[in-house]
């Protein structure tokens, strides 16, 4: 019983002291978190991920190249009129990272990709 009673006064005596303890004021508070994205957020990487390791590997470090705005743009799927400007983008971009065997690929993959999603959109599913 004794020992109890000790082991509660030392837990009376521990929460009595965290009631007296201060809210620390220098606390910052944190109002907006910066996302880190990756070459999977967006709808071109998935694509360029099933392209093989060697195109996905050199798309990728272009990708971690982007700042950070442009990266968030592409992580959003293309809205009505973005398809044609986002193939162009990926175009312009692949062509001096990849070989021509590698880029054929590439963009024709990402090409058909677009289309489909278009095709999705315009039947309404």
């Amino acid at each position: 019983m004794e020992k109890f009673l000790n082991d509660f006064k030392t837990a009376l005596a521990f929460f009595m002291d965290l009631r007296r303890i201060k809210p620390v004021d220098n606390i910052k508070t944190c109002t907006s978190i910066e996302m880190g994205y990756s070459l999977l957020d967006t709808v071109e990487g998935t694509v360029l991920y099933n392209c093989g390791k060697n195109i996905y590997t050199k798309a990728n470090g272009f990708f971690k190249t982007l700042p950070y705005e442009t990266k968030r743009f592409l992580a959003f799927s293309p809205n009505d009129g973005e398809y044609i400007d986002r193939a162009k983008f990926w175009k312009q971009a692949l062509k001096p990272i990849l070989s021509e065997k590698e880029y054929r690929i590439a963009v024709r993959r990402l090409l058909h990709w677009f289309i489909h999603c278009k095709q999705l959109k315009t039947k309404g599913a």
